[in-house]
């Protein structure tokens, strides 16, 4: 029972991009790695600029492996060239995941969520003195 620290901890070394269940994605599960404090400043500025493609191919160094696979069942190959063979719609979905994941942003309300201030139903039903 002393009081010292216990040595070893290793934090892993990957990220989970995953959709809830809401979202057209939701079932695809990406692993990508941790980004260091210095390498998410150079990807910040990839982010922050023009064109997917170079976005795309920010992303695709740091994909360790996904289940994204084609309708005939054929795997997706987890790098640029799987990437950029994606739809406009799934690669800035997935973007939208990334960027999520590794700001630790956190997820988008539910659609069914209403921006602003209180639910007028909820309002209307509470006693007034």
């Amino acid at each position: 029972m002393g009081g010292g620290l216990t040595m070893g901890f290793v934090r892993a070394n990957e990220l989970t991009i995953d959709f809830d269940e809401d979202h057209e994605l939701h079932g695809l599960e990406v692993k990508i790695r941790r980004l260091s404090v210095e390498e998410f400043v150079e990807v910040e500025k990839v982010l922050d600029g023009p064109g997917l493609l170079p976005k795309i191919d920010v992303f695709a160094q740091l994909l360790i492996s996904w289940n994204n696979e084609r309708p005939d069942g054929s795997a997706i190959p987890a790098n640029a060239e799987g990437l950029r063979s994606m739809d406009l719609q799934f690669a800035t979905m997935l973007m939208n995941g990334f960027t999520r994941v590794v700001t630790g942003a956190p997820r988008p309300l539910a659609a069914s969520s209403r921006p602003g201030g209180p639910d007028p139903e909820v309002e209307a039903s509470i006693p007034m003195e």
